[in-house]
């Protein structure tokens, strides 16, 4: 299973944060559905490269 890190730089305000999750394709867990798809992946940090 693959986990990948993603980073939103508006997070906390504007101070940004990472956060991992199981799919590719940013899913904000910051600010809800307002920004869901706001952020950018980083790197791919297991599973299969």
């Amino acid at each position: 299973r693959s986990v990948y890190r993603y980073h939103c730089p508006m997070a906390f305000d504007n101070k940004g944060a990472d956060w991992l999750q199981d799919k590719q394709g940013v899913e904000n867990p910051y600010f809800g559905s307002a920004m869901f798809r706001c952020g950018e992946e980083v790197e791919k940090v297991a599973g299969n490269r």
